[in-house]
């Protein structure tokens, strides 16, 4: 792996010294840009590829793709409170769920994660790759300063430490990625007309808000940030019209996944019920602070150096804040960020948060800052000393976040080496020995070995943290009837209902599982009634 890095940087470096010697009619400093793009596009290359090659090793991608073929094989996605089913259930709304069906065509849990992941990269990154490449039509020009932007917000995006939350947002399998897809889309629409927004436009707009808050519920904050931006930079007749296409594509989306998942009480629980009632951890607060602090400070000082700017010496005296909006539609996406900021906090401070709550509102800063960079350099009417700034801002933004990018390409080169993926393990065990264990954290490697879903231990765990515990015979009626092990990794966590069930097991070793805690079912335990 290192010798090939080694040569795919040097043929990018080769090529780097070709396009310099190409490119006498640039600028010095575009001609710089243009010969390092290269490598720098080369690095961000394989970091996309060792990251993806790393992600079998989470066990919640796992989990959560298996609600993906649970939904597409028939097994109910939202049980209700008194069931006798399996409970494979999910805290979110079911349009991320829907969109990653291309991992049902893999043959190996393995193969599915690696698809599952790339899914998701192509969610956050293409409407991305659609808003910096707007520009490019102007010329060649145009093109290498787009895509030096586009180069720029990678960078960005994939900054951090392994587990960042924007990293985390564009590679592991969640909600994030489609509610992000939908919701840069929706944004992008406005973002891109020139002056107040036609009805097309809007309609199309709000009917992608309204699939990224069937995304994720975290995201209604963002309907309200549309709203604004239209007010601040249109005025109250433009925000008016798109509330009313938010409230009738509402009405469709709503109307259309009730329809698909009826009853709609038991979305109602598990989306809303079981969503709401989570506990706080206390302790957090620090944490949160430090995932700021390596991700949104570079994107936060580049808003505030360009809107000093702005209001020092960029606007004459009869020029209002409206004239910043209606002027630079590219600020409606730091306008998200700030308003899903509150929410986000919030979830990332109760129990199961992640940085990707996080994340979530640092993508849409950063996204803003990198389509400002794009406009000022674009801009042939802009001051030489504003797009020269921008080129620093951008070479600065690049600068910043390349170590963090090395940093997970080694650390991801190394991790990969030195572990196995559970769901590789849990596989491998079910098929050479059908039926002979349960694997409650692992129900993407039984479906595929046994083609059946039992309980996913962490949705029994949500319904414990919001008071909803099940009793032992529905924890009895959706596991298997006839098994002599409960093996999981030794890093997760197992809900109360499963705890109780273990009562009087036998805590054994098996080499065949390495470093997992594995139950023996003792020999006068009765099985399970079916």
């Amino acid at each position: 792996m290192i010798l090939l890095l080694a040569c795919l940087l040097s043929l990018a470096a080769l090529s780097g010294v070709l396009v310099y010697q190409r490119s006498r009619k640039l600028e010095r400093f575009e001609r710089l840009v243009a010969s390092f793009m290269p490598i720098l596009a080369t690095l961000l290359a394989v970091e996309v590829f060792v990251k993806i090659l790393t992600e079998p090793l989470e066990t919640w991608n796992d989990v959560r793709l298996a609600r993906t073929f649970a939904l597409f094989n028939g097994t109910k996605l939202y049980p209700g409170a008194n069931v006798n089913t399996p409970i494979v259930g999910t805290l979110h709304t079911p349009m991320s769920h829907i969109l990653f069906w291309p991992a049902t065509l893999a043959k190996a849990p393995v193969c599915a994660i690696y698809i599952g992941s790339v899914t998701a990269f192509v969610l956050v990154f293409a409407p991305i790759l659609w808003l910096h490449l707007q520009p490019c039509l102007a010329g060649a020009r145009s093109v290498l300063l787009s895509s030096y932007a586009l180069l720029t917000c990678g960078y960005v995006v994939l900054q951090g430490s392994p587990e960042g939350g924007m990293r985390y947002c564009a590679f592991h399998i969640h909600t994030d990625a489609a509610a992000i897809c939908f919701a840069t889309i929706a944004a992008g629409l406005i973002y891109q007309a020139k002056s107040s927004p036609r009805w097309g436009r809007l309609w199309s707009s709000s009917l992608f808000a309204i699939l990224s808050l069937c995304s994720k519920q975290t995201m209604a904050p963002f309907l309200l940030a549309l709203c604004a931006f239209l007010l601040l930079a249109y005025g109250m007749r433009a925000a008016l019209r798109y509330l009313s296409c938010l409230l009738a594509s509402g009405v469709v989306v709503s109307s259309v996944l009730a329809a698909l998942f009826w009853p709609p009480k038991d979305v109602f629980f598990n989306i809303a019920t079981l969503a709401s009632h989570r506990p706080w951890v206390p302790g957090q607060l620090s944490l949160v602070s430090q995932e700021l602090n390596q991700e949104v400070l570079p994107v936060a000082f580049s808003l505030l150096l360009y809107v000093l700017y702005w209001y020092f010496y960029d606007h004459g005296p009869s020029e209002g804040w409206r004239t910043l909006f209606s002027t630079q539609q590219w600020l409606v996406f730091p306008l998200i960020g700030v308003l899903l900021f509150p929410v986000c906090v919030k979830a990332r401070l109760t129990v199961g948060g992640d940085s990707n709550h996080v994340g979530a509102c640092c993508f849409f800063l950063m996204l803003g800052v990198t389509l400002g960079i794009s406009q000022f350099m674009n801009d042939e009417t802009s001051s030489g000393a504003k797009a020269a700034a921008s080129k620093l801002f951008a070479t600065a933004l690049i600068v910043v976040s390349l170590p963090g990018v090395v940093t997970v390409i080694s650390h991801s080169i190394h991790i990969q080496r030195a572990r196995t993926s559970s769901v590789s393990l849990a596989y491998a065990y079910a098929l050479k020995y059908p039926g002979r264990a349960y694997f409650p954290w692992n129900p993407l490697a039984e479906f595929f070995a046994q083609h059946r879903f039992y309980h996913f231990d962490s949705a029994l765990q949500d319904r414990e943290f919001a008071g909803y515990g099940i009793s032992r015979a529905q924890y009895t009626s959706g596991i298997p009837s006839d098994f002599a092990l409960v093996a999981f990794p030794r890093d997760e966590p197992i809900s109360r209902a499963l705890q109780d069930y273990l009562s009087g097991w036998q805590q054994v070793n098996d080499p065949e599982l390495p470093g997992w805690i594995v139950f023996q079912r003792p020999p006068a335990a009765p099985r399970n009634p079916r």
